[in-house]
């Protein structure tokens, strides 16, 4: 009877394709990304760090297959992936709240959408030293 408690790779990506359904919206928001990113900055305070990590977290996930990015969910993902990493990497970050806010989301939907994302990540939020100075030198202006 142990194999029932065995859960097979495609079980658990169809499983995460069902999560990732709390990131969609019915209709594309109004404020572009640009405009986005920049409320998100505005309003979070939040180290490169948080941005760089957040990228390369999303981009993991698109290449495991997770979730195609879509005017739909862009938002959202976005948000929650600033979100966590700010949770990581700042000393004084912003309650849940503050996020919906800034983000238009309510509260109750914030905190299910974090807890979907961590478990997207499985609760791995750690990038290793030469995948983060990669991607900050390719982000980097001269």
């Amino acid at each position: 009877m142990m194999s029932n408690l065995h859960i097979t790779e495609k079980q658990k990506n169809n499983n995460d394709k069902n999560k990732i359904e709390i990131f969609n919206v019915t209709q594309i928001p109004d404020i572009t990304i640009h405009d986005y990113l920049t409320r998100i900055l505005a309003y979070s305070k939040c180290g490169n760090e948080c941005y760089i990590s957040s990228y390369i977290h999303l981009k993991r996930l698109l290449v495991k297959g997770t979730f195609k990015l879509t005017r739909f969910n862009i938002h959202k993902l976005l948000l929650i992936s600033i979100m966590v990493f700010s949770k990581f990497y700042d000393d004084h970050f912003y309650s849940n709240k503050h996020w919906g806010v800034v983000g238009g989301i309510n509260i109750v939907e914030l905190n299910k959408m974090e807890w979907v994302y961590l478990e997207l990540i499985d609760f791995n939020v750690n990038v290793s030293t030469v995948e983060f100075v990669f991607y900050t030198n390719l982000f980097s202006v001269p």
